[in-house]
């Protein structure tokens, strides 16, 4: 029986990325993950330790900006914790062997399929390609991944943000990036009810070639501020910023 065990080897490692979202209980930016657009079968496995967490098959397309499965691959490799972190209420994530950080499961998934949403992050995860898993040792979940099926859910295609492709090309490349990103981001706003004009602000500071007047911070200062104002029940609360990790 393969032993799955965190190692000193195994976190040397790691990229300043993976340390961070592992170790350090980051996140990764939405829409960034390596693996957010993989439909290969195959499984995901702990970057750390290499147990088996989730299979293609349980992956499916939520628009939340992280991979999202409807269940692990193996319940025992998977620890759900109580986190207050940042104001909020919420279950985080770890895997048992590992210890490390995953990322939240929130319950509004397919209903179909179990009704909750594993949000992972993808610096936590390893695929492995079906047509690699026997040589990997991952043999016996082989069946789990042989057909990854229709897929839930309506996949969030950003769209062209107006005026914004001359100006991108002068920029960074992360503030290009964090620009072509801002549809998306702008869609996650708007489910957690953030009004139109913070929205367009958002947008518009985003856009300024300043980037001490755009990012990230902003965003999360959005979320965090309407889920707030709007329902400070713990239900609410996972309901409202059902669609971040963070």
């Amino acid at each position: 029986m393969t032993e799955y065990k965190k190692t000193e080897e195994a976190i040397a490692g790691l990229s300043p990325e993976q340390f961070r979202v592992t170790q350090r209980n980051g996140t990764e930016r939405p829409g960034t993950g390596e693996y957010l657009d993989n439909k290969e079968p195959g499984i995901y496995v702990d970057i750390v330790s290499g147990e088996p967490l989730f299979a293609s098959s349980d992956k499916y397309e939520s628009g939340c900006g992280w991979p999202s499965f409807t269940k692990p691959i193996e319940p025992a490799n998977i620890n759900e914790l109580r986190d207050k972190s940042h104001g909020m209420i919420r279950t985080e994530v770890r895997s048992t062997h590992g210890d490390s950080h995953l990322g939240h499961v929130f319950p509004d998934g397919p209903a179909d399929r179990g009704g909750l949403r594993y949000c992972i992050n993808s610096a936590s995860l390893r695929f492995v390609p079906r047509s690699e898993m026997e040589g990997e040792g991952y043999g016996a979940y082989l069946d789990q991944v042989e057909d990854i099926g229709s897929q839930p859910g309506v996949p969030v295609t950003p769209a062209p943000l107006a005026g914004a492709v001359d100006r991108t090309e002068r920029l960074p490349q992360a503030r290009r990036r964090e620009v072509q990103e801002a549809p998306h981001l702008e869609r996650q706003l708007a489910a957690c009810g953030v009004d139109k004009m913070d929205r367009r602000r958002f947008r518009f500071e985003l856009l300024q070639d300043d980037p001490k007047q755009a990012g990230f911070d902003r965003f999360d200062h959005l979320i965090v501020q309407q889920a707030r104002q709007t329902d400070t029940s713990d239900r609410g609360l996972r309901r409202r910023l059902g669609g971040r990790d963070r």
